[in-house]
This record gives structure tokens, C-alpha cells and sequence, in this order.
């Protein structure tokens, strides 16, 4: 009788470090947010389901964010804002509410309350109207952005159920009694975890200290191991130093909050490389893990079988995992579209199928399930909620299946784990680099680096930098090094708040110019990335009218010129592949028009597959496209829309149709791709695309935002 199929589940937490270091405070507040919806009530959920197992990993840096913001050392923006009585807010922190207090979920975290909404609509597309803005307004905003950010245990607590039944007019006591309320939970984030680790229910592993890529620390190098043909910083040079004590660091910490070693690392980004393992296994580090990806190139020309994923490898003296890539994105971004119950059939479907393949052979398997464990839950119903409680009781009642912690799972491999003769050098997204090296913008900043690396390094050979001054060096160092930076630099990742990130690596850079008695270069005065904001939108406005024919082919070149337009840009999440490549969008006094390209459209196959154009406003209407061999160049109506496909899905809507609500105030959609009725994949990723409704002049103006 086959043993009970192993699962190890990895949730990663990490968010950079915010900190501005000329003023002390946070310019951002994601980690103080993310501890009130998701590390409390991740660690709770497991708390409350006997018989499950999970992992969690913290990034050091993170926990650091945590202590400081539980204990009000070190304020960010939005809470120091928050706590300022809203009558003596001057200007620009009225415009920083305006431009920041809306960076929320739409369907799940704004639209659903009605005051929330009403604000959003008020001041974020016209700004400057919070200059004029009630005092109330202000206030409401802020608690409306707290209160939209609290989890699941926070909801049931009776002052933020007292908020929420009130819904507007809150008062300065209501807004301070919130933000000491958030305070407190961030107080509690540790011991929770410490107290479930000590009684075996989770393991906590770790990262290097501030998030580094350590193959790319060790020897840019590694990223032509995986693309020969990578553009490279010139003026690199091996910080091999530097990632061994980002190591050391991450370790130093953990054996502070814990009274041990961890067991193992979730290496930043799932990066490895050779040197990378080597130095992990010298620093006494058990286990690693990265994506399947590199297994399959590490393991070269062999069938991609159940049996050779699912167990871990050892390498260099350290025990490897490899994640299973396609249920970790069920999780990441598929599984939020439907109902809790049918996604976790779904995925414990997929367990026993994948544990039916594997031969009975008296073997542990184990898959490696592994994955952001913040970024995705404000898709879900009640925040992931119903679906983890559900999902950690099934797993814990299955007989063919058993949760394990990754330490766990290496113990039952001790004596038998395969060796890995090679290992390939990547990361768990497309097994290589190219999301933190490769494009103009990511060497510059890597050359700004190493610029001032090594002034520093001149520096402290020469000893002039004090004693006092060397531990904010390195600080500042290290904290440069950190991913993140790298992955919202040029191509392939977008955020609305691109030049924070940006500012914020400068100063960081800076701040190690200074810290050794130097001015910073005058380069750093500008932003790394020199393109312009505009080419860094998440889509771009319609600039003319159009009036294209809807044929689904290329057809004439002003046909869509003048067009809005959107394209894929990955936020904090990352997917393995995409399947809606652009958005075009425009419209004219009668008709409104857009155009998807997609690959599914050259063989679409399934007649369980459709597209579907979803408005929110100013009416809430949905238009579904299914597409199939038999309809390709077909053009069918219903109430007026128009559509076909052929290289392209093309679609015409009656104006009419978005002009029921009188006092309209703007039109919002997105468009997704369905498969048997769920949205597996959206465009724009995580919001709507919305454009101010025409005024009646309409026709005469043209329609820039």
C-alpha cells in the first residue's frame, strides 16, 4: 500500500525595507498592512486546524518593520498622516491621502462600502478637489483605508465591527482608537508564530537578511548561465563577502527570536546557483528550495515525471526542493475566481491524481506547494478565510495525504535522497535572472551599485569611516542589495508607486555615500529609470476617437490609432505564463470598441473557454465571449454588441449601453479570460481600467487624462 502523499506548504513573507533613511520613517505602509490582514491570520488559521503542518518563511528585514511600527519607533506615512488630527492637515498631506489612500483592491476592499467608494470616486481621479475636501472626508478616508486592510480575526473584534456598522462621520477618537488597535496586532505576530513552532504545528525558515539575489551578489555571472546572450553590467565585480553576511545576519537574527538555527531558506526568489549552495551548506543551512524549472534544466534531457519532482535532491551537503509550479499558481492567482469548497476539491483532486501516478514503491513523496503569502488573498473571499480553514481541514482528514513541514520532509529523505550531479543557476520565475538583471534600466541601477560599493570598500581600507558610522554603512549597503529594487526597474514589473521604489534605492545609495564622508554622485539626484512615468502606467488613456472595422485582423493602420491601450505588467506577483497579451480600448459618440490579442485565440479549441469584458461603471454589466473553431469569423449581436475573432477578438459596444446612470462620474472594466465559467487570468492585473465619463461636449473634445 502506497504511504500517504506528502505536502509541503511554503508561505513567503516578505515586503523591503521602506525606510527613508535621511528622515526615519516609512514611505510605505505595506508591511504594517499586510501584518493586519495576513501574518497574524495566516499563523491563526493553522492555529485553529489540529493536524496540519505549514511553513512560513520571514524575510529578517521584514521583522525588523514589524517590531519597529508594533513599538512606534518608526511611523510610516500613512499612519503618522492618520494619526494627525484631520483638522490640522496642511496641504500636501491632504493630496498624499488623495493619491495614496486609495491603494486598495476594488471589488474586494472598495466598492462593497459605499462611503469608500463614494470618496474614491470623489478625489482620486480630481485630486486636487481634496484641497477643498470637509474635514469629515478626511477623516473618513482614513479610517475607510485602515478599515479595508484589517483581516478576517480582526473583523470579529467589536471595535472594528463598531466602525464598520457606523460607516462614515468616524471622529478623531474612532480614527486613534483604530491605529492603536493595528499597533497591538503587530504586537502579537511573533509570539503566535513562536508558540505554534515550539509545539511542531509550523516551521519558520528564513531568507538572506534584506532579500538579496545571491547568485548575482556572488558573480553577475550566473545570469549568462541561464541566458548566454544577457546584456551585463559592465563594472561588476563578485560581492561574494557581501552574500555570505547577508547569511550570517539572517541567521544571527533567527537564533535571537527562536533559541535556534533555522532548518532551512527560502533563498530570495527561489535564486541558486551552484556557489550559492555551496555557501548556504558552510553556513550550517539544511535545506533550500527553488522552482521545478531548475530541476528539469538541472536534470537536462529526462521525462518530467511525478516521481523525479517529488522528493528532494541533495547538493553540496544541502537537501533541495523544487516547487511544484503549476498548483502553487492554482493557488496564486486561479483559485481566488471561484468558490472556496470547489477550489479545494480541486486542488486536493490534483494531490491525488499526482500521488496515483507515483510508483508503490515504499517511498515518502512529497510535493512542494510554495507561494507569496500575502499578495493574493485580497481575491479571495473574506480574504482567503474559507478557503485555507477548508483547505487545512481537508488535508489534515485525507488519509492518502499528509501535511509536513520542509525540515520534516528532509528527515524522511535523510538516508536516500537522490544526488543531484549539476545545478542549474536561476530563480523560480523562468529559471532565470532576467526579472533583476539584463535591461538597460536593471544594469544601471546594478552600475550605480557597484559605484558606490566600491567607494565604500576604498573607504574602509583606508580607515576613515568611524566605528560609529560603519554599522549604518553596511546597513545602508545591504539594504541596496535587496531584490526588490531590481524588480520594479525596467521591464516586466509595474506598481503605481515605481518612483518610491526608485527614490527610495537612491537614497539608500546616497546614504552610503555620506555615511563614509562623501557627496553623492549627481546621478542619483535623478530617477534610475529615465523613460518617464507614462511608460510605466498600467495602461495608457484613448487620445482621439476611433473608428476601426471590427474584422479580428490587422486591417488599416488608423483603424485603432489613437487608442487606449493596456498591457500586462506583473505587480508584486509573479505568473508563470499569460495568456491576454494587450487590451486596446476607444471609442466614438455611438460606440465604444476594444481589441484583445491573446495567443488562445490562433487555436481555441475548448468550448469551455471564453473572454469576458467586465464594467463595474457606471453600470455593473457583463459581456461574454466564447470562442471556438466554428465561430472564428462569424459576427454575432446581442443588444447591440458586435464581436468576432480571428487574429484578434474584436468587440463594439453601443455607447448607450454605459449610459443609464445620469450623474455618471466615470467608466471602469477589465477584461478577463474564463475557463468553465472562472476567471483563471484578468487584465488589469489587480484593478479596473478607468476613464472619466465624457462630458457633453463630447464630440468636440478630445478625451486626455
Amino acid at each position: 500500500m502506497k504511504k500517504p502523499l506528502k505536502i509541503a506548504l511554503l508561505w513567503h513573507m516578505h515586503q523591503p525595507s521602506y525606510l527613508d533613511p535621511d528622515t526615519g520613517r516609512y514611505l510605505m505602509p505595506w508591511t504594517r498592512l499586510h501584518a493586519i490582514r495576513d501574518y497574524y491570520d495566516m499563523a491563526l488559521y493553522v492555529e485553529k486546524n489540529p493536524g496540519v503542518k505549514v511553513t512560513f518563511n520571514y524575510v529578517p528585514s521584514l521583522w525588523e518593520q514589524i517590531f519597529d511600527q508594533a513599538e512606534g519607533r518608526k511611523l510610516d506615512e500613512h499612519e503618522r498622516i492618520s494619526r494627525k488630527s484631520a483638522e490640522e492637515l496642511d496641504e500636501s498631506e491632504k493630496i498624499f491621502i488623495a493619491c495614496e489612500f486609495f491603494h486598495c483592491q476594488d471589488h474586494a476592499m472598495i466598492n462593497p462600502y459605499p462611503r469608500f467608494r463614494q470618496l474614491r470616486l470623489r478625489y482620486k481621479l480630481n485630486r486636487a478637489a481634496i484641497l477643498e475636501a470637509p474635514v469629515q472626508d478626511l477623516r473618513d478616508i482614513c479610517v475607510w483605508f485602515h478599515l479595508a486592510w484589517c483581516g478576517r480575526s480582526m473583523l470579529e473584534e467589536p471595535l472594528i465591527i463598531d466602525l464598520y456598522r457606523k460607516g462614515r462621520d468616524f471622529s478623531e477618537e474612532d480614527k486613534i482608537a483604530l491605529m492603536d488597535r493595528i499597533r497591538e496586532r503587530l504586537s502579537d505576530i511573533l509570539p503566535l508564530h513562536r508558540k505554534l513552532q515550539e509545539e511542531g504545528r509550523i516551521e519558520i525558515s528564513t531568507t538572506p537578511y534584506f532579500h538579496p539575489i545571491l547568485p548575482l551578489l556572488i558573480d553577475t555571472e550566473a545570469a549568462h548561465k541561464a541566458l548566454p546572450q544577457m546584456p551585463l553590467p559592465q563594472e561588476s565585480f563578485s560581492l561574494a563577502g557581501d552574500a555570505r553576511r547577508q547569511i550570517q545576519l539572517a541567521v544571527a537574527q533567527y537564533e535571537y527570536l527562536f533559541g535556534h538555527k533555522p532548518g532551512g531558506f527560502w533563498p530570495s526568489e527561489g535564486s541558486l546557483s551552484p556557489e550559492t549552495a555551496a555557501m548556504l551548506s558552510s553556513e550550517g543551512i539544511g535545506w533550500a528550495a527553488t522552482d521545478e524549472e531548475v530541476l528539469w534544466r538541472s536534470l537536462g534531457n529526462v521525462d518530467r515525471s511525478a516521481a523525479r519532482l517529488c522528493r528532494p535532491y541533495r547538493y553540496a551537503g544541502l537537501t533541495l526542493f523544487f516547487r511544484d509550479h503549476g498548483l502553487s499558481d492554482k493557488i496564486g492567482f486561479n483559485y481566488g475566481n471561484m468558490p472556496p469548497e470547489d477550489a479545494v476539491a480541486d486542488f486536493i483532486g490534483n494531490l491525488h491524481n499526482m500521488r496515483a501516478a507515483l510508483p508503490d514503491d515504499g517511498r515518502d513523496y512529497v510535493v512542494p506547494v510554495i507561494l507569496d503569502g500575502e499578495n493574493c488573498w485580497e481575491y479571495y473571499k473574506d480574504f482567503g478565510a474559507p478557503f485555507l480553514n477548508s483547505l487545512y481541514k481537508r488535508l489534515a482528514e485525507d488519509p492518502q495525504l499528509e501535511s509536513v513541514t520542509f525540515s520534516d520532509a528532509a528527515g524522511l529523505w535523510k538516508d536516500n535522497a537522490d544526488s543531484l550531479p549539476n545545478l542549474h543557476s536561476g530563480s523560480w520565475i523562468f529559471a532565470d535572472f532576467c526579472t533583476w538583471i539584463g535591461d538597460e534600466v536593471k544594469n544601471r541601477a546594478w552600475k550605480y551599485l557597484f559605484r558606490a560599493r566600491k567607494a565604500a570598500e576604498e573607504a574602509l581600507a583606508e580607515g576613515s569611516v568611524s566605528e560609529e558610522a560603519r554599522g549604518q554603512l553596511w546597513d545602508h549597503i545591504f539594504s541596496a542589495e535587496g531584490s526588490d529594487w531590481f524588480w520594479w526597474f525596467g521591464e516586466g514589473h509595474n506598481s503605481d508607486q515605481d518612483e518610491l521604489f526608485d527614490l527610495l534605492f537612491r537614497k539608500r545609495l546616497s546614504a552610503i555615500y555620506r555615511s563614509i564622508g562623501s557627496n553623492p554622485p549627481s546621478y542619483l539626484s535623478e530617477p534610475v529609470d529615465t523613460r518617464g512615468h507614462m511608460q510605466r502606467l498600467r495602461y495608457e488613456q484613448p487620445r482621439l476617437h476611433i473608428h476601426p472595422e471590427i474584422s479580428g485582423r490587422k486591417g488599416r493602420y488608423w483603424d485603432w490609432h489613437g487608442a487606449g491601450t493596456c498591457i500586462p505588467q506583473a505587480g508584486a506577483m509573479q505568473r508563470s505564463s499569460r495568456d491576454i497579451g494587450k487590451l486596446i480600448f476607444g471609442f466614438n459618440s455611438e460606440r465604444f470598441y476594444f481589441r484583445i490579442e491573446s495567443p488562445l485565440l490562433k487555436n481555441p479549441g475548448s468550448e469551455r473557454l471564453a473572454f469576458r469584458l467586465s464594467f463595474t461603471k457606471p453600470v455593473n454589466m457583463e459581456i461574454i465571449l466564447p470562442v471556438n473553431k466554428e465561430q472564428r469569423r462569424n459576427i454575432l449581436e446581442d443588444s447591440g454588441v458586435r464581436w468576432v475573432f480571428d487574429d484578434f477578438l474584436d468587440v463594439s459596444i453601443p455607447f448607450e449601453r454605459l449610459k443609464s446612470a445620469a450623474d455618471a462620474e466615470a467608466i471602469e472594466f477589465h477584461a478577463g479570460i474564463l475557463e468553465k465559467g472562472i476567471e483563471i487570468e484578468r487584465l488589469p492585473e489587480d484593478s479596473g481600467i478607468i476613464l472619466p465619463f465624457p462630458s457633453a461636449r463630447f464630440d468636440e473634445e478630445n478625451w486626455l487624462v
